[in-house]
């Protein structure tokens, strides 16, 4: 055997040397089959007069959007806006479920948390029982049954379900309830409800005043949602 040969022999049998080739074939095997599948691709979208890329964004988009902040922005009309506007909307809209479920969910567990630590049994027994029976789901099981058993027994898109009869309702779309219409005197309700909230941080401070002089309390909740209430219905 040569000195040739015995060097061939010694690549060979190297470990190092036969884990590069085998993922040098592998390598230019994974190419071939992804230059074969684009290949085929493009050629199967021809014969059936289709294109690959990104023209279809600039395309007119014909269907209708329920109204959100992502349709109020980009002034989202049927048969006018395109697909570039469909997208943007799904990026607003994403931003505003995110943002309203962080709030919604802080504001869930603060108050849950409050309650777990009052001395009220039924409170702290009603936290202990949400706590302990929700923490242990997996949120994908809890978002099948809101989904199955909650949204899908709502009435269709044709029917309603009367929570207040003529006032708010619900069915599979969402959640009805009647639009404020500034009329005539609604300029004067609104300095009313202004006037009431600042009656309402007075009578807080003087409130605070008493307690701290005196030691009586004062029940400003009552006393404040009265103000609020009241005061701009006059």
């Amino acid at each position: 055997m040569t000195g040739k040969d015995r060097s061939l022999t010694s690549l060979l049998n190297d470990s190092h040397i036969r884990g590069i080739f085998f993922q040098i074939l592998l390598a230019l095997g994974l190419v071939f089959l992804g230059s074969w599948l684009v290949d085929n691709t493009l050629t199967n979208l021809s014969n059936q007069g289709k294109t690959l890329g990104f023209d279809f964004l600039t395309r007119t988009a014909g269907f209708q959007i329920i109204p959100t902040l992502g349709t109020w922005m980009f002034d989202y009309e049927v048969g006018k806006s395109n697909y570039i506007d469909v997208y943007l909307i799904g990026i607003v809209n994403t931003f505003v479920v995110a943002f309203l479920g962080i709030f919604a969910a802080t504001i869930l567990g603060f108050t849950v948390g409050i309650m777990r630590l009052s001395d009220n049994l039924v409170f702290k027994g009603f936290a202990t029982a949400f706590i302990e029976v929700l923490r242990n789901i997996p949120l994908l099981l809890q978002l099948f049954f809101w989904y199955f058993a909650v949204l899908r027994a709502m009435p269709g898109k044709r029917e309603k379900l009367e929570l207040i009869p003529g006032v708010a309702g619900v069915n599979i779309t969402g959640l009805y309830l009647p639009a404020p219409v500034a009329g005539d005197g609604f300029i004067y309700s609104f300095i009313a409800l202004l006037v009431a909230i600042g009656l309402t941080l007075a009578v807080r401070r003087y409130a605070v005043k008493r307690q701290a002089e005196t030691g009586q309390i004062l029940p400003m909740f009552w006393i404040g949602l009265g103000i609020i209430t009241i005061l701009p219905l006059l």
